[in-house]
């Protein structure tokens, strides 16, 4: 895999989701792989090079962070699980989620909304939300607002 350059890039994931803004950390795991990253200053989220309604840099103005990666109990990616799969792992919008992801990274919080595109789930919002890395950090914290989490395995480098 290409390594993600620190500073102002777009760069494209597996669910068809698109980051643009200056990234200045990228966690991988022991395998090189990109299990978090952030952005610092204004930051877009698009899909189809079009920005996603209320995902501009007026939303996200001081960065922007989110996991990468495949979650525990499922063989298929996020991205791809359906109504029916989510609500057999307890993803259940309206209600507090435990997302574990097969590289420690851990997401806590109300699920708020789920947004799909052409049947692949692409942005999960949060509320009163807690990320924490590998090693027990916390990477995000309900006192900083909304956690918008793109979903997505890995990076289209």
């Amino acid at each position: 895999m290409k390594n993600i350059q620190h500073g102002q890039q777009i760069l494209k994931g597996s669910s068809g989701i698109e980051i643009e803004g200056n990234f200045i950390k990228i966690l991988k795991d022991s395998k090189d792989n990109i299990i978090y990253f952030n952005t610092d200053g204004a930051t877009k989220l698009k899909y189809l090079s079009k920005i996603i309604k209320g995902q501009d840099v007026d939303h996200h103005p001081h960065g922007f962070g989110s996991p990468v990666g495949n979650i525990k109990g499922t063989m298929k990616a996020v991205e791809d699980l359906t109504k029916i799969e989510l609500l057999n792992l307890n993803i259940v919008q309206g209600k507090r989620v435990i997302l574990n992801y097969l590289s420690g990274v851990q997401v806590d919080g109300k699920l708020t909304n789920i947004l799909r595109e052409q049947g692949k789930i692409i942005l999960m919002t949060f509320q009163d939300a807690t990320v924490y890395a590998p090693d027990g950090t916390k990477l995000f914290e309900p006192k900083w607002g909304i956690f918008d989490m793109t979903v997505l395995r890995e990076f289209i480098l």
